[in-house]
């Protein structure tokens, strides 16, 4: 089955969904966290930064307030969420 950018923008979603708070935080102040996701082996270069285009779009709507930052490769990315 080929992957495609949004199954695997879903993918990347999913983990860093699981790594955030259920509650949201409202107690305002610095937060500061780290999410470490990795693409599939065998996905094309432009289906990997398809997925992290559509990523990226979907953190910045849902929180407008955070910085968001990528560090790394499709191997081994780092996704940092600050506010």
């Amino acid at each position: 089955m080929e992957i495609t950018a949004s199954g695997l923008a879903a993918e990347f979603k999913r983990q860093v969904d699981s790594k955030l708070p259920v509650e949201p935080i409202s107690t305002g102040g610095f937060h500061h966290i780290t999410i470490k996701v990795s693409a599939p082996p065998g996905v094309s270069t432009g289906t990997y930064f398809d997925a992290i285009g559509i990523l990226l779009q979907q953190l910045a709507d849902e929180r407008p307030d955070w910085k968001i930052g990528l560090e790394g490769d499709p191997s081994d990315l780092v996704i940092e969420l600050i506010r």
